[in-house]
């Protein structure tokens, strides 16, 4: 079985905030199912690099926030030297070069689909498309069943992509009005 982790990045909103980019950006990464305990492992072993003053628990990596000090970096005893900093990024870049991993990219520009006459919501044409294109992975590796994880951190979000899988007629969203064009 193949695992799709899911993260957005953006507003999912038509509308357009101050410093809003005017995208919204998912990014999937799959991977098979049995790979799971290596890719643990490797989460481990890049946060031991990180030093013993932190924690095990949950630690989402940002690059970002470990290069710049950034987030849970920016506390003086938290902070990382240059030589941990890079041993945490060769053992992520290790780590993903030993699996066999498929990404799946969705940008959705939220100026050309607000101007559409439905105004579609880049949530649901960005999710439509993400959908998608999972299914045609699974699809094209003959793999019978696939599961997807998402980091959405908006209850909204989550339940708006969730109406979108209940359209699913059994052919896949095509037929959905959001996922024409993806």
């Amino acid at each position: 079985m193949r695992l799709l982790f899911v993260d957005d990045s953006g507003r999912p909103t038509s509308r357009r905030a101050a410093g809003d980019s005017g995208l919204y950006i998912l990014a999937g990464v799959a991977v098979d199912d049995r790979s799971l305990p290596s890719v643990s492992q490797a989460a481990v072993d890049a946060k031991a690099a990180a030093g013993a003053q932190m924690s095990l628990g949950n630690w989402e990596a940002h690059a970002y926030d470990i290069w710049n000090n950034r987030g849970q970096f920016a506390d003086r005893e938290n902070r990382l030297t240059v030589q941990q900093k890079r041993e945490i990024f060769s053992r992520m870049v290790d780590a993903i070069a030993s699996l066999r991993l498929d990404v799946i990219p969705v940008v959705v520009n939220k100026l050309s689909h607000g101007r559409q006459g439905a105004r579609r919501r880049p949530l649901a044409v960005g999710w439509s498309a993400m959908f998608n294109r999972f299914e045609r992975m699974l699809d094209s590796a003959r793999e019978e069943s696939g599961l997807i994880l998402s980091d959405a951190g908006n209850r909204d979000d989550e339940r708006a992509a969730r109406s979108i899988v209940e359209k699913w007629d059994g052919q896949g969203w095509s037929a959905h009005p959001t996922a024409r064009g993806s």
